[in-house]
């Protein structure tokens, strides 16, 4: 399995090395559509493991204030990159 970590503690959970050009563009993607996911502080994490419907998770008030912060436990938004 495939993680880019970023520095402020944002995850990409990319999966498998399979399609990485087409998980990589949809990352691409969110960022130009979401500026708020460009301060890795605001995110938690970002799953593209099905790039094209990507799941983000924000970082709450609590989160930030939490030393360990359980993000598998957590329901993401989904947020589709198709027109």
């Amino acid at each position: 399995k495939l993680c880019l970590n970023r520095a402020g503690g944002a995850r990409f959970l990319l999966g498998s090395g399979q399609d990485l050009d087409r998980k990589l563009k949809s990352l691409e993607t969110l960022l130009e559509r979401r500026s708020e996911l460009r301060s890795a502080t605001n995110v938690a994490y970002v799953n593209l493991v099905a790039y094209d419907a990507p799941a983000v998770r924000m970082r709450s008030a609590s989160d930030a204030d939490s030393e360990e912060t359980s993000t598998e436990d957590a329901t993401a938004d989904n947020v589709g990159t198709r027109d």
